[in-house]
């Protein structure tokens, strides 16, 4: 999101120092919800997965946030949009997948993903700021659990500018977790309709 306006990618709460606490970014959940429906799209059409018996499997979508309450928002927002049934955090898609099976909906913060591995994994970073502050991204752990938690795709949404660390020379910083993974992926500047005005 590093190239949106920083009135549309800043976190909230804005306050002097950027150590408000209860993070929440709106645009991140705008965008969050267009890769969702994307997912949900596609395991409609696409999923055939079986297992080893040939029985099919249903396809499992985690949505990840470091923060409780973009992690609330993102839960409200996506389960009432694409779900259907009871559940607090994990829901199943009103849409099944094109073998027949649930598509399952997983949505909470990533602490509550660590043992379990979902077929497509979404993290929001959330964070997003002028002093460039990371918050819980710097706790490698906690890292080390939202980014491994993909059995197929993991997708990162965030501001590269603010989560990933970079030399005096504007270069990506070697060792840095997220810094690796933002050098190694591909790298999507202005994905969705979120970040173009709401242009497809």
């Amino acid at each position: 999101t590093q190239f949106a306006a920083p009135e549309a990618r800043y976190e909230h709460p804005r306050d002097q120092n950027w150590t408000g606490g209860h993070y929440y970014n709106e645009l991140e959940v705008k965008i969050v919800l267009e890769v969702v429906e994307r997912c949900i799209d596609w395991g409609a059409s696409s999923w055939r997965e079986v297992d080893d018996k040939g029985t099919p499997l249903r396809v499992e979508l985690g949505t990840l946030s470091f923060y409780g309450e973009q992690a609330e928002r993102l839960r409200k927002r996506a389960l009432e949009r694409f779900a259907e049934s009871e559940g607090r955090w994990r829901r199943v898609a009103r849409r099944r997948a094109a073998n027949g099976k649930p598509i399952d909906l997983h949505v909470s913060v990533a602490d509550r993903f660590q043992g379990q591995e979902k077929d497509i994994a979404i993290l929001s970073g959330t964070r997003s700021n002028p002093p460039r502050s990371r918050g819980h991204v710097n706790n490698l752990n906690r890292l080390n659990v939202a980014v491994t938690r993909a059995r197929h795709k993991r997708i990162l949404i965030g501001d590269g500018a603010t989560l990933a660390r970079r030399d005096k020379n504007g270069e990506l910083l070697e060792g840095d977790l997220l810094s690796e993974l933002m050098r190694l992926s591909d790298v999507k500047l202005r994905w969705g309709k979120a970040l173009r005005g709401g242009k497809p």
